[in-house]
């Protein structure tokens, strides 16, 4: 009994044999894996092993798509895995330097260990953490995602990106990880096979399979729609998340080894086949919550992948079908607006390392830049150590630049500052008293207690944002002043102005401090 027992692990190590991939490169939290099998899905994984254990793999994309079709259908074994999908993605045959590169590009000689602001292209962070991910490989995540925001601006919404990189991330490195996925999104093909790289093609995504429900499983369609039941009450969250989260993480990557090869056609196929799987049980629900609480539980409880792929397969389904569909319901979409982030992502690259700042307070700094300066990259123009403790040299320093963001820690090591949208007058200008400037894209901040970030408001219709005096700079004014700084940069005032309805910038909120440290940036 105790040898039989043996063959049902999942991640059996199977017979040394030549392989051109690492079959232990994922980043996985083994324990957290094997939580995630059943005896159903346990017995499953060690029948696949058996089944390819003498397989052999090309690694040219077409020549594997092509050969293992029908196996990959039924599976892919843990150990495989890796080379089947490095193949499918067509970053097999590709040069390490892709992504060495785009390591370089991101985040410059140095890669951060920890990441404050992540990319999710529209989806939630949160679900890293239902991935059996281990500690580095969640940190590889954010790198990737970082990469992929860098070195492709142009994906603003892209939901599945992130469920991508974490299944990937279980078998494969870093490395194959990015090139893997920056192949994908590269190739418009697959881009568009793959990813439903735009709201519209995921709501063109819906309509399809609400179309091939009514078309292949009749009854329960009209049971959904006497219930008031949309198709996208359940199935949106399927295809944008590869079905991870509502599926036991082995089935997922069962429908995943398939959708690597064969695209969105096979997100179809699983959907048709849990809901024929099911049909009876989904209609003798009496209400449309009974009904979407009775569709979660049953895919929470879907272990046996077999069984749902088969009667998936077992369904008549053409890829020239769904194309028909497409074409007919491309016009139901044709108004669906395109959800507008908060902000082209762009971390920056930093030429000199902060006196001040760590990696990640820079991070946040620049997540409150407008976008068109939080995609250029900090140059350090002043800082007292090269330039002198003067007022004057400081002003020498960023002398008709803009704008400019200067950094302050105090004696007892809070730190502020302000962004300054226009640039700061000659030093000989300075001795006009009253002299006011900037715009309303100036700002006041603070990382003493929390991270804050105060910009102007419409109680204050004047332009008092950056003002220049014989022995003083300030920004800030109206009733009350944000931040100045005095001729000697060693003393400062901070208080609550009405320019931006901050409170004193200070961890305690007192109004005057001590200046230990100034560093004050340009962009380029």
């Amino acid at each position: 009994m105790e040898s039989s027992r043996r063959h049902l692990s999942p991640v059996q190590s199977l017979s040394p044999r030549a392989r051109w991939w690492d079959a232990r490169a994922g980043q996985r939290d083994e324990a957290a894996y094997q939580r995630s099998f059943n005896d159903v899905s346990r017995t499953a994984a060690a029948r696949l092993q058996f089944v390819w254990a003498d397989v052999a793999v090309p690694r040219e994309r077409e020549a594997c798509a092509l050969q293992l079709k029908h196996l990959v259908r039924r599976g892919i074994s843990d150990q495989f895995r890796p080379g089947v999908w490095l193949a499918l993605s067509g970053s097999a045959t590709l040069d390490a330097s892709v992504y060495t590169a785009a390591r370089a590009n991101a985040f410059g000689p140095t890669v951060p260990d920890d990441i404050a602001l992540v990319p999710t292209f529209g989806a939630s962070l949160d679900a890293i953490g239902e991935y059996p991910l281990s500690g580095a490989g969640v940190k590889s995540a954010h790198r990737v995602l970082v990469m992929l925001a860098m070195l492709h601006p142009e994906i603003e919404h892209m939901p599945t990106l992130l469920d991508l990189v974490c299944a990937l991330l279980l078998f494969m490195s870093e490395a194959d990880v990015y090139t893997a996925v920056h192949n994908l999104v590269l190739r418009r093909d697959t881009a568009a096979k793959h990813l439903l790289p735009t709201q519209r093609a995921h709501e063109l995504a819906m309509a399809t399979l609400d179309d091939l429900i009514s078309w292949r499983l009749s009854a329960v369609h009209a049971h959904m729609k006497r219930l008031g039941v949309r198709t996208a009450d359940f199935g949106s969250h399927w295809f944008q998340r590869l079905f991870a989260g509502s599926f036991p993480l082995p089935t997922m990557l069962r429908v995943f080894d398939a959708f690597l090869n064969e695209g969105s056609k096979i997100l179809y196929r699983a959907a048709l086949g849990f809901i024929k799987l099911h049909k009876q049980r989904l209609l003798q629900t009496a209400t449309s919550n009974e009904l979407l609480a009775c569709i979660r539980q049953l895919a929470a409880q879907q272990h046996d992948a077999d069984d749902m792929m088969k009667a998936g397969f077992g369904l008549q389904l053409s890829r020239e079908h769904t194309k028909r569909l497409d074409v007919k319901n491309r016009p139901k979409v044709a108004n669906v607006v395109e959800p507008v982030l908060a902000r082209v992502y762009y971390r920056p690259r930093l030429s000199h390392k902060s006196c001040i700042l760590a990696d990640v307070q820079f991070e946040t700094l620049w997540s409150w830049l407008p976008s068109k300066v939080s995609i250029r990259d900090p140059e350090l123009l002043f800082t007292p150590l090269r330039d002198g403790y003067t007022l004057s040299a400081l002003l020498r320093a960023v002398e008709r630049r803009s704008p400019t963001l200067i950094v302050i820690k105090t004696s007892l090591d809070e730190v502020f500052g302000a962004y300054a949208s226009c640039a700061w007058p000659p030093v000989h200008d300075r001795a006009k008293n009253g002299y006011y400037f900037g715009d309303r894209s100036c700002f006041v901040w603070t990382l003493s207690l929390s991270a804050a970030k105060y910009g102007w408001t419409e109680q204050c219709p004047h332009s008092y944002f950056q003002h220049v005096g014989p022995r003083l700079i300030q920004v800030g004014g109206g009733d009350g002043i944000a931040l100045q700084l005095d001729d000697s940069l060693a003393r400062g005032l901070t208080g609550t102005c009405s320019s931006f309805l901050n409170p004193p910038l200070t961890r305690d909120k007192r109004e005057t401090f001590d200046c230990v440290a100034i560093e004050v940036y340009g962009f380029f």
